[in-house]
């Protein structure tokens, strides 16, 4: 987990063992310590609630926030196969905020893309994802057009069980990686 600050607030991203994010969430405010949630279970059953209504969706990551007050927290990510959504809940479960994100961006104005199959990602590309991502398979990959003109690509990877979406400029450089 790294702790960074934009624009005056804190935020709290965690990545898995590949570099790879799996959430973000701002900081909550002032003294406290976190405890991951291994599974949806764990969590209080106003928020499984809440979270499997999310047809579809399943637990990405979650944690459990407790202030120097005592007053708890919790944060969840739900994921399906493109969108990536973390809520903050209050100590009672009820929704304090959410965000969701997009995982293949392709909802900006003036965006479309093309399909790709494998053999028509650029050799750099392939070339990153072999030495970073050993043993992906593909899934799907997409060329991103911005006002027609090509903007990026999209690729999905699945190493083992987990999905990647990863991003790349319009010359093959690697963005980053989401894990789905």
């Amino acid at each position: 987990m790294v702790k960074t600050i934009e624009a005056g607030k804190g935020y709290l991203i965690k990545f898995d063992t590949l570099g790879a994010r799996i959430s973000v969430m701002e900081e909550p405010p002032g003294p406290w310590w976190r405890r991951d949630v291994a599974n949806i279970d764990a969590l209080p059953q106003n928020i499984q609630t809440q979270l499997l209504s999310q047809l579809g969706y399943v637990l990405q990551d979650a944690n459990w926030f407790v202030d120097s007050n005592l007053v708890a927290t919790w944060q969840a990510s739900i994921r399906n196969s493109s969108f990536l959504t973390t809520y903050q809940f209050d100590a009672s479960g009820n929704v304090v905020s959410s965000v969701s994100e997009d995982l293949l961006a392709l909802d900006a104005p003036n965006t479309t893309f093309l399909e790709l199959d494998v053999t028509s990602l650029p050799t750099i590309m392939s070339n990153f994802l072999h030495a970073r991502f050993a043993g992906w398979t593909y899934q799907r990959g997409i060329l991103i057009l911005q006002n027609n003109s090509p903007n990026g690509f999209s690729v999905t990877i699945r190493v083992n069980q987990a999905l990647y979406y990863t991003r790349f400029d319009i010359s093959g450089n690697f963005i980053g990686a989401t894990r789905g």
